[in-house]
């Protein structure tokens, strides 16, 4: 009779993990890469176009830039955006005046305004790319702004004490209209200063891309 620690005589076979032996099915495909293809936008005209990524695009090569800076640089002039920005300062001003005048209100918004009117005239005008004109055209919006303010505080003047408003204003000389600032000065002047610099600064020149100096 065998024992069940007999291996010859036992009916169950002990497997070792040698005798596992995996073949390999070569008959399935191995799966292919994934490949991403390009992005693409549709044109109606010219039929599907690749879009590049801005990382890719060339980059506009130094010589160019330079060239290109200078020709517009060429165009601009200082004296001309002083000029036409100064123009637009006085405007805004009496524009100022008048709106105070007919609603009896001092709006100090307007010097918003002021700002973004004199920065346009000298951009324009002035076709400046530098710095150097938002500088002048800053300063020339809170010229704008002083001289509506005052012509303001002038206007209610002149009504209270019953003189013509022109007359009044004739009659302005440095020590009076400092005096008049001074007078009626509010910390609210401060704030639509600022916003007239700013604004005066902003759009008082052009600031040139790399698209427009790289079309292509």
């Amino acid at each position: 009779m065998d024992t069940p620690n007999d291996p010859k005589g036992s009916k169950f076979k002990v497997f070792e993990p040698s005798d596992y032996q995996f073949e390999r099915d070569d008959s399935s495909p191995e799966p292919e890469p994934t490949v991403l293809e390009p992005e693409t936008e549709v044109s109606e005209d010219q039929g599907p176009k690749i879009v590049e990524p801005a990382s890719n695009r060339p980059r506009v090569p130094d010589p160019v830039l330079k060239l290109t800076l200078e020709s517009l640089r060429s165009e601009q002039s200082l004296a001309m955006g002083i000029f036409a920005g100064f123009i637009a300062a006085i405007a805004g001003a009496a524009a100022w005046g008048v709106v105070t005048a007919y609603t009896q209100y001092q709006i100090g918004w307007m010097a918003v305004g002021v700002g973004i009117v004199v920065g346009f005239a000298v951009r324009f005008v002035g076709k400046g790319i530098d710095t150097s004109f938002g500088v002048v055209s800053a300063l020339l919006a809170l010229f704008g702004c002083v001289l509506g303010n005052l012509w303001t505080m002038t206007y209610f003047i002149a009504e209270r004490e019953g003189v013509p408003f022109l007359s009044a204003v004739s009659r302005l000389n440095p020590d009076i209209a400092v005096t008049i600032m001074v007078s009626t000065f509010n910390a609210m002047d401060l704030v639509f200063y600022g916003l007239a610099l700013y604004f005066g600064y902003k759009y008082g020149f052009r600031q040139v891309t790399e698209e427009e100096l790289n079309p292509s």
